[in-house]
């Protein structure tokens, strides 16, 4: 029997491939920027075949300081509403890609309250953002937030 982690990796997956599917068709690009969850979200699009074209890639900072740097996120806790707004714009400005999605909050391995979740994407021009709180393991935090992330765009 699935865990509930395998049947959240597993749905994810099956998301992740019809986004796949659609972006191949449509001929979108995506890329992804994210902190707690370390890189989970961009390992589904690039397990799908031919994603190489349609994904070129992302950002991953953990470091507050590198998240500041690199992807442009204003002064302060890495894990507000302001958050993925400027990840976003970065990740776009620096790939042209035509959909971005960005993850940001507190895993579990933090002073700020566990499972505390930004998940946001732009699609084309169009930003939408969503707080989750998430009230278990740091494991289950990052599959939730993944599979939330790719159900959004």
């Amino acid at each position: 029997m699935a865990t509930y982690s395998q049947e959240q990796e597993e749905r994810a997956a099956k998301v992740a491939e019809r986004l796949s599917t659609v972006m191949l068709e449509d001929r979108f690009c995506a890329t992804v920027t994210e902190s707690h969850t370390g890189g989970k979200i961009a390992t589904q699009p690039t397990a799908t075949p031919d994603s190489s074209p349609r994904f070129p890639g992302g950002v991953v900072c953990y470091f507050s300081k590198v998240q500041h740097r690199a992807l442009e996120n204003p002064p302060g806790p890495a894990r507000s509403q302001q958050t993925p707004h400027p990840r976003l714009s970065s990740e776009n400005r620096m790939t042209g890609a035509d959909v971005v999605v960005a993850a940001s909050g507190a895993g579990g391995q933090s002073r700020h309250e566990p499972g505390t979740t930004w998940v946001a994407v732009i699609v084309v021009g169009d930003v939408r953002s969503e707080l989750h709180h998430i009230p278990c393991q740091p494991l289950e935090v990052l599959v939730r937030t993944k599979q939330r992330d790719l159900e959004m765009t």
